[in-house]
């Protein structure tokens, strides 16, 4: 791995494209090509990719920078909902990408709340992509809801081949089905109680086992924050599928230099 890819793995404060520092706010997830972080500037929030160069047991790049921006017109063509692209850097192989803020599918089906349209959407998104002869990459961490709407957050597309279709593939990963389980149990997500209220007892027993502190406490206290009634604290747990395996108790708000 060269020095560039394992930088990637420490998460950078600011990271310029083609001139423009942003100030990096999180992770958002590491795909095969490339880490997708949440970040800003003069107060607006993107999506900043930097590809990365780690390698993948199943699957050959080119130059995937000119595949990003590839992909994106071919898709953008024929109509997907995307994200829009707004910048591309290519001598530090970056991208900004608008902001979807919104539940991803493989969320919304964790927590049992996928709502109908979402499969809908994206069948309706299957006919003009196989007329075109593309597949996408159907895993639910790429689609996110916004108002409504389905969002493939992906950039990525290939030829279509009938085994990476939507039918025989990409549905396998859009319910609670033995394969959506195994790759849930096999990864950890970190989630804010606010998010998911339905952990809630779960979790106040989780931390009551851990620390002795009354479960009452635990509970009030994790019941004002998911109720908004308090800015803090936050609660927020590990789950490997739906079993909780760490917390955490924000203490404190941030506040940026000169606001009060």
């Amino acid at each position: 791995m060269s020095e560039k890819d394992r930088n990637q793995k420490q998460m950078p404060q600011v990271l310029s494209v083609n001139g423009k520092d942003y100030s990096i706010l999180k992770l958002l997830g590491r795909g095969k090509g490339g880490y997708s972080y949440l970040a800003e500037r003069e107060g607006s929030r993107v999506v900043l990719k930097q590809i990365h160069h780690e390698p993948c047991d199943y699957y050959q790049f080119g130059n995937k920078i000119e595949a990003e921006i590839r992909d994106y017109d071919r898709l953008q063509r024929i109509g997907i909902p995307l994200p829009k692209m707004i910048d591309v850097d290519k001598d530090n192989e970056r991208i900004i990408k608008e902001y979807i803020d919104g539940d991803t599918v493989y969320e919304m089906v964790l927590e049992d709340r996928l709502p109908d349209t979402c499969p809908e959407q994206v069948k309706a998104m299957c006919g003009p992509l196989y007329a075109a002869n593309i597949n996408i990459d159907y895993f639910p961490t790429n689609f996110i809801l916004q108002d409504g709407t389905l969002y493939y957050v992906d950039y990525e597309c290939n030829e279509y081949m009938e085994e990476w279709n939507f039918e025989n593939w990409g549905v396998k990963y859009w319910s609670k089905t033995p394969e959506f389980l195994k790759y849930a149990e096999e990864h950890i997500h970190i989630v804010n109680l606010k998010n998911w209220p339905r952990l809630s007892v779960q979790a106040a027993e989780w931390f009551h086992e851990k620390w002795q502190i009354p479960l009452e406490e635990y509970r009030f206290s994790i019941e004002a924050s998911v109720n908004g009634e308090t800015p803090v604290p936050q609660w927020y747990v590990a789950v490997k599928g739906e079993r909780i395996i760490g917390g955490l108790c924000r203490m404190y708000v941030h506040r940026e230099k000169g606001r009060k």
